[in-house]
């Protein structure tokens, strides 16, 4: 058997980080979402060839190598596609991340600096808190003010099969009291 090929190493000033850290980085910079997706070969691709012999124990694959072939993966980034190419999903996601950074790195960054007024400021919070759950929201609010928040089950009550929790939650000097059928529920409300 031939010797196995030697590992690529990524050169990058100060540390090993490869491509694909590099480019989330970058994508995140420029504000870009970069997602992987693995191109399945299809019939008309050359090398493909579906293996339909079942004929037992004397086709196992250490008997008849094939040549490996090559795995694809589609990169895209914001509206820009990228196709990598490598003898592992990991190679490939590697190939099609150096591809992108050498048309990425050339481009400006774009600036979203426009002049903000203060409302638009508390409409994006408000579309970002109506994301959030509840339990985020009250230690977020507790910590801008500095208060203390603890969550507490005081009573369980019922048969094993239906309970129901009551929390307490306190926040600072302001306590309330939730109930619900699970300890998640009931803390949630």
């Amino acid at each position: 058997f031939p010797a196995p090929v030697p590992k690529q190493r990524y050169p990058s000033p100060g540390c090993n980080v490869t491509p694909t850290v590099e480019l989330n980085a970058l994508a995140m910079k420029r504000g870009e979402l970069a997602s992987y997706k693995l191109l399945e070969p299809t019939r008309n691709q050359p090398g493909y060839s579906p293996n339909m012999d079942f004929r037992g124990m004397h086709n196992q694959r250490f008997h008849y190598s094939r040549p490996p072939r090559p795995i694809y993966i589609m990169l895209k980034v914001g509206s820009r596609d990228f196709i990598g190419e490598g003898p592992t999903r990991q190679a490939a996601r590697h190939n099609a991340a150096t591809k992108a950074l050498k048309a990425l790195r050339n481009l400006p960054v774009p600036n979203d600096e426009a002049p903000k007024s203060p409302t638009d400021n508390q409409d994006e919070e408000n579309d970002a808190d109506a994301m959030k759950s509840e339990i985020s929201l009250v230690h977020e609010i507790a910590l801008r003010r500095n208060l203390k928040v603890t969550f507490e089950v005081t009573r369980e009550s019922g048969p094993p099969h239906m309970k129901t929790f009551v929390t307490k939650c306190l926040v600072g000097d302001f306590t309330t009291e939730s109930e619900g059928n699970s300890k998640k529920l009931s803390k949630k409300r």
